[in-house]
């Protein structure tokens, strides 16, 4: 479902393979979500249509081509407008929908209608397996499985698979094996705490990202954090599991104006999480979460004074939020002064020569609809 400015398909529309005598349709479907969620750049130029009328369209061609089994690859998940449950609701003739997106373990599947949708959680944590039982070429039953990484340690292992992942190894471990510190505490990068609340983790990274690039400040995006910092030994490879995607620091001139319009994104969907939502170096504001998006902004400072809107400033963001990633299309607008080294590399730099000094919470983000409310018990 994915096209080109051209209206021309930007992939394959889809596949047939045979498999033990049978003839397997398989296609695919991108969440319309992708287009504000992706990096812009990696989506410039394409339009993502209706997964509904996608769908639609591949059955009927299909069967056409007298498929025995229908099976859809899709990036849906189970919340939102344009889910796997109202594709399966509202489409007829997909026999299986293998999911994603939302991170849901789905141990035994789920059927609704004809249709079973499966998801196997993430990061490689479970393996999803799904079992067909048919006769005369037509599905008389289906059923879906986990397989967890704790039952998984009892097979036995393959050669080919290990003599691949040691050829990997081997190239990456010289680099990614190096120590850079220790830490004497975790600091927290999970999904929900880096894109609802300031985290020591996001203070430290925009840290680095202002003293870096010599910025009057620096924004990053909470959804750009991946992993957490454990305990203990702290090597690249630990750090690049935290800013994973490569994303280069990129220093943007903003008016005043159009920095406060994006403060105001980062905080327009709050309570929920947000991958836009801010961790914040030299800016801190105080936002009222009651109010509609758009006008929740109480306060703003840069470097301990009010933001002025006809000011220009100096801002590092991710390569992702400086090309109008997470609804922030003013500062794509914005001219570009520069662009430096990706996130991993300045993060690894500022702990080798500050140690974790700046992974510390000094109220930099600031609900006070929720103090004012909040019950101490």
């Amino acid at each position: 479902n994915i096209v080109k400015e051209d209206g021309k398909r930007a992939f394959k529309p889809y596949t047939i393979k045979k498999i033990h005598g049978l003839k397997v349709g398989i296609f695919g479907l991108a969440t319309p979500e992708t287009a504000s969620k992706a990096r812009v750049a990696d989506v410039k130029g394409l339009k993502f249509l209706s997964p509904e009328d996608t769908a639609r369209e591949m059955v009927e061609k299909l069967k056409e081509q007298k498929v025995d089994v229908i099976i859809a690859l899709a990036h849906l998940g189970l919340s939102g407008d344009d889910t796997s449950v109202n594709l399966a609701n509202r489409v007829k003739g997909i026999d299986l929908i293998v999911d994603g997106h939302s991170h849901h373990v789905l141990n035994d599947g789920l059927m609704v209608k004809d249709t079973l949708i499966v998801q196997a959680g993430e990061k490689t944590k479970n393996l999803g397996v799904v079992k067909f039982c048919l006769k005369n070429k037509k599905i008389r039953d289906k059923k879906a499985y986990i397989i967890t990484k704790d039952r998984a340690e009892n097979f036995k292992a393959d050669a080919e698979v290990n003599s691949y992942i040691h050829h990997i190894n081997q190239k990456v471990q010289k680099e990614m094996s190096v120590i850079v510190a220790t830490l004497d505490r975790k600091l927290d990068g999970e999904r929900e705490p880096s894109r609802t609340k300031e985290t020591e983790l996001g203070n430290l990274i925009a840290t680095a990202m202002k003293r870096e690039s010599a910025a009057d400040a620096a924004i990053l995006n909470g959804g750009g954090i991946r992993s957490s910092l454990e305990n203990g030994i702290v090597k690249k490879l630990d750090i690049f599991k935290v800013l994973p995607f490569e994303n280069a620091l990129v220093v943007k001139e903003l008016k005043g104006s159009a920095l406060l319009e994006a403060l105001e994104n980062a905080v327009s969907l709050y309570p929920e999480t947000y991958g836009g939502f801010p961790h914040l170096a030299g800016i801190t504001i105080k936002f009222d979460s009651s109010r509609n998006s758009g006008s929740r902004l109480i306060d703003a400072k840069i470097n301990g004074k009010e933001i002025l809107e006809d000011c220009k400033y100096k801002i590092a963001f991710s390569r992702s939020d400086a090309d109008g990633g997470n609804g922030y299309e003013m500062v794509a607008k914005a001219p570009e002064l520069a662009q430096l080294d990706t996130l991993d590399k300045v993060l690894t730099r500022h702990i080798q020569n500050f140690g974790f000094q700046d992974a510390k919470l000094e109220n930099r983000v600031q609900d006070i609809f929720f103090k004012s409310n909040r019950v101490e018990l």
